[in-house]
């Protein structure tokens, strides 16, 4: 049975756009529309709400979803059998994991795994702990990383017994303590994660009988660290996050983008590996998957980075979604050090829209997005020259300004 129609409307729900969904099924958007509109006749009610905003399913569409999902990974598990029966080994397999594992252990179990199964596709879920979770029960994954215990039904391996450590300021008069005492989070600024993404911490605390004065909260592991070290406060995280960001790893470029009126630091990771297949695959989580062909075309042909024999992937740390022009520089950055296998200084950020001639283009609330790279550490920020003449500079951040993409990679790579 045909099942072209069903992956289409599959795809388009799960990406919220009929125009990436074409994209990831190699054919046009008006196939894609076809093969819905054929799908929508044939079961008698609409699947899909389109808008400016993009695509999402109707209440028939989610009630459907899960069935469609089914089939379409009964149909993947098939062609897996019948390949390993022919001796070959493909298909794609789709591995939910959260910020710390994605940092730290994924990168070199992806290199080590391809090397051994090439015709293999990972495709990469960042989430919280809640969304992988979610992802396993409802099938979106076929493997994921989980804290124990856990909702979750099916087969599980432990991998590693983590510690939860304290997190406070250098100078925090605790902080010289051979152990943290537990009490004082009744007493002092807590900084969470979300409800649904700290069941650790959580759990240790009501274990001890302890409810924290929780001050912040976010989703992001990695801003926690941040703002403690700011000293806005003390947190409670595993040690393996604690691990701290990779300072001396390619692939891997700090952007700052606007969240409403609010600047937010994410960590835009890379993944350049010489491709086994006619055409290089381009894979992009946490950032807009058209955008990121386009900007690595950019690359090739302006930034003089060779990618045409290379698969890229783009994902973005924390679960975030950078949905700004201001992003593309920490993405061109990411790549062309993941193909140099060169990292860039850990202290430096960048900001900047890129052309499609290459050029660095002016974004907004550059001031605003500076002041928050250096409040939160970095030394150094990468910026377009362009609309950047007179600006000041907070204390103690080195400006870079920059024309082109070139120019950019010449200067940190």
């Amino acid at each position: 049975m045909p099942v072209n129609k069903y992956e289409a409307f599959f795809k388009a729900a799960e990406l919220g756009s009929l125009t990436r969904a074409a994209a990831e099924l190699g054919v046009t958007q008006s196939a894609v529309s076809h093969m819905i509109g054929t799908l929508e006749e044939e079961l008698g009610f609409s699947l899909l709400k389109r808008g400016r905003s993009g695509a999402r399913p109707t209440a028939e569409g989610e009630q459907v979803l899960p069935a469609i999902r089914g089939m379409l990974n009964s149909r993947e598990q098939l062609e897996q059998t019948a390949a390993a029966i022919r001796g070959l080994d493909c298909g794609t397999v789709r591995i939910g994991t959260f910020t710390s594992v994605a940092v730290h252990w994924l990168p070199g179990m992806i290199k080590r795994f391809q090397a051994d199964y090439p015709n293999v596709e990972l495709k990469l879920m960042n989430g919280d702990y809640h969304d992988v979770e979610q992802w396993l029960s409802d099938g979106s994954a076929d493997l994921g990383f989980v804290a124990l215990p856990t909702k979750v039904k099916g087969k599980l391996t432990a991998l590693l017994e983590d510690r939860l450590l304290a997190v406070v300021p250098k100078e925090h008069r605790l902080a010289s303590l051979p152990r943290f005492p537990i009490k004082e989070v009744e007493h002092e600024r807590f900084i969470s994660l979300l409800e649904t993404s700290d069941h650790d911490a959580r759990r240790a605390l009501e274990a001890a009988g302890v409810k924290p004065n929780i001050r912040y909260t976010t989703k992001d592991d990695y801003a926690i660290i941040a703002m403690v070290e700011q000293g806005l406060g003390v947190s409670i995280m595993p040690e393996l996050l604690l691990s701290g960001r990779p300072t001396h790893a390619p692939g891997t470029c700090v952007a700052c983008a606007m969240e409403g009126s609010r600047p937010v630091l994410a960590e835009v990771q890379a993944l350049v590996a010489r491709t086994t297949f006619n055409v290089p695959r381009r894979m992009a989580d946490g950032f807009d998957f058209n955008r990121a062909v386009l900007l690595m075309a950019v690359l090739e042909k302006r930034g003089g980075v060779n990618l045409s024999g290379s698969d890229v992937y783009i994902n973005v740390i924390g679960g975030l979604q950078l949905n700004e022009p201001a992003a593309d520089l920490p993405v061109i950055l990411a790549a062309a050090s993941s193909f140099r296998d060169k990292p860039l200084d850990s202290s430096v950020a960048a900001i900047g829209e890129v052309g499609l001639t290459g050029e660095l283009r002016a974004v907004s609330n550059l001031s605003q997005r500076l002041s928050e790279v250096h409040r939160l550490g970095f030394r150094c920020c990468v910026i377009p020259r362009q609309g950047a003449a007179n600006l000041e500079a907070p204390s103690g951040l080195e400006i870079l300004r920059v024309r082109n993409i070139r120019e950019a990679i010449e200067t940190l790579l």
